[in-house]
């Protein structure tokens, strides 16, 4: 009996192993450049067997969404991509900035240095503006502007 529990439970986590197949960008790239005149069947089921490791750009899926032969490749390939939404970027995406030098970092604390000096006299600042607006269901009375009530 424990063999058969020991079996089902392994059997229960390999399931989702097998389920999908994890894929790079320039991986699915290649994988859709071969779909490329395959039933639209065909290429949603493929798609929809795969999960991304890396987040899609925007104009990176608007050009995959143009190669695609149908509506159900479509669906697929947007689900894929919003599963990525909130993984990082490959690699050859992200556009690094160089660090500044020296003489440009100590400039940076010094700019900083002088907008704490400037901006700390003047806090708080804060201006809040209070609009009320009151509705009434009495129709037989109105309210003048010295909020006294008239009876008509």
């Amino acid at each position: 009996m424990r063999k058969w529990a020991y079996l089902l439970l392994l059997a229960g986590i390999a399931q989702p192993a097998l389920a999908a197949k994890t894929v790079s960008v320039e991986q699915m790239e290649q994988l859709l450049a071969s779909l490329q005149g395959k039933p639209d069947g065909k290429v949603a089921q493929q798609l929809g067997d795969l999960e991304l490791t890396e987040r899609v750009s925007a104009a990176r899926l608007a050009r995959w969404e143009t190669e695609l032969p149908g509506s159900h490749a479509h669906e697929a390939l947007i689900k894929l991509a919003d599963a990525s939404a909130f993984l990082d970027p490959p690699e050859a995406d992200v556009v690094r900035d160089p660090e500044p030098d020296n003489e440009t970092q100590q400039r940076m604390l010094e700019l900083a240095v002088e907008y704490v000096k400037s901006t700390i006299t003047h806090l708080p600042n804060f201006l809040a503006t209070r609009v009320t607006i009151r509705f009434e269901d009495s129709p037989t009375t109105q309210v003048a502007t010295t909020g006294i009530p008239v009876m008509t």
